[in-house]
């Protein structure tokens, strides 16, 4: 169950179509590196916690973490204005960090964030701004990368 959760999750919050609406790479970029110590401690708080799949500002994983510990991810959600939480990309040690999210996710909706892996994202490409120049345009449950630093992307 948690792994068709985590499928469907990761699929919902990069679709990266980028239709009009979501911020651009550029106040992305800037939005990650004026924050980036930040954006670390979430990472490294999810490895440190390898049962969640996703946690959100609202539901504490019951079970799984403490009180405590869930208002530390969420002082870190309000910081960082994370209003969609963070989810699990595949391996254990991918998260992701969704930062916008335009119409109905899956079949008709785009979400545009971060993402930390330890092994590289592909397909990457130079900008997420122009959906035209995706190299998935038109295609359904597509997820594209910009890469912004080593382990990190948009």
């Amino acid at each position: 169950m948690d792994s068709i959760r985590l499928a469907l999750f990761a699929a919902a919050l990069l679709l990266i179509g980028c239709r009009s609406g979501h911020p651009s790479d550029d106040s992305l970029q800037s939005r990650f590196f004026g924050h980036e110590a930040s954006f670390k401690k979430v990472v490294q708080m999810a490895n440190e916690d390898p049962k969640i799949v996703r946690i959100d500002p609202f539901t504490i994983p019951e079970n799984v973490i403490s009180q405590k510990r869930w208002e530390d991810y969420r002082d870190l959600f309000r910081e960082l204005g994370l209003q969609y939480g963070i989810g699990r990309l595949g391996s254990e040690d991918g998260v992701l960090i969704p930062i916008s999210a335009r119409g109905l996710l899956g079949d008709r909706g785009t979400t545009k964030g971060f993402a930390y892996s330890m092994q590289d994202l592909e397909p990457a490409v130079e900008s997420l701004n122009d959906q035209a120049k995706l190299p998935c345009s038109g295609v359904k449950h597509c997820i594209v990368y910009r890469q912004l630093k080593r382990h990190w992307y948009i």
